[in-house]
């Protein structure tokens, strides 16, 4: 195995590990019809660096197996895949980027708790909403975080960018 593979592995395990344990600390409102999943803010570093979505889906789904939804660890990471394809192949700016985890974690996840977890009987819409707006507040402060961050020569280091070095936000 070359240094550059053993490198790839451990920081999609340094991913996967922050994006679990991001959510189960915060789990009281990483679950559920309205939630606030802080660890989807990783997602947005696929935009930079594509090669680092399979930790992000590992820790997606290592976090959701903690979830009290059934299934949850399908479909839920399912969104997640979803998600992250449409980041990394259909994303010219970071603005658009953040819009696809919104959009698919309210329709997935939406339907999941609606059809799966429905216990206050909302309808598929007020699930989706829920879950949109939660995802929406999490996109817009990641986001505003990331634009700031990316001004700083020290962070992009790390980061270690292998696309949009240069941002369009």
């Amino acid at each position: 195995m070359t240094k550059d593979i053993v490198v790839k592995i451990v920081q999609n395990g340094l991913i996967a590990a922050l994006y679990f344990v991001l959510t189960v600390v915060c789990s009281s409102f990483s679950y559920g019809p309205i939630q606030f999943r802080i660890a989807e803010f990783l997602l947005l570093i696929a935009f930079f660096r594509p090669d680092l979505s399979f930790g992000l889906v590992l820790g997606t789904f290592l976090s959701n197996l903690s979830s009290p939804i059934p299934f949850d660890f399908l479909i839920g990471t399912s969104a997640s895949v979803v998600s992250l394809l449409l980041i990394v192949f259909c994303s010219p700016r970071l603005f658009v980027a953040i819009i696809y985890p919104v959009i698919c974690n309210a329709f997935i996840v939406g339907a999941e708790l609606y059809l799966l977890f429905n216990e206050g009987n909302l309808s598929f819409w007020a699930n989706a909403g829920y879950v949109a707006l939660g995802e929406a507040a999490v996109m817009a402060v990641s986001y505003l975080l990331l634009l700031g961050l990316i001004r700083n020569k020290a962070f992009m280091s790390v980061l270690s960018p292998s696309r949009h070095q240069e941002i369009k936000c």
